[in-house]
């Protein structure tokens, strides 16, 4: 299982406001999905993270704290689902 298959799961599996919807599709496929997609998801580093995040939309701060946010309660999910480990 990949982060980006996860992660459109994640989506489909959410009762979402239609603009909400779009916002997190928009922010998996132009800024996650790009760099993250084909990782698997129990295989994602702490370490590739920080570079996604390092590189991710520069000059962009919303758009870049909105594409972590997402990220962050996807990988939530899959810790609660027993999909992959806290790491703490």
């Amino acid at each position: 299982l990949t982060v980006g298959q996860y992660a459109q799961r994640w989506i489909a599996e959410r009762d979402l406001k239609f603009r909400t919807r779009r916002h997190y599709e928009s922010l998996l496929d132009r800024h996650i999905d790009p760099a993250l997609g084909d990782v698997a998801l129990s295989g994602l580093s702490s370490q590739q993270v920080r570079a996604w995040h390092a590189a991710l939309a520069p000059g962009h701060p919303t758009t870049r704290a909105h594409a972590y946010s997402l990220l962050h309660a996807i990988f939530a999910t899959a810790v609660t689902d027993g999909l992959i480990s806290s790491g703490a």
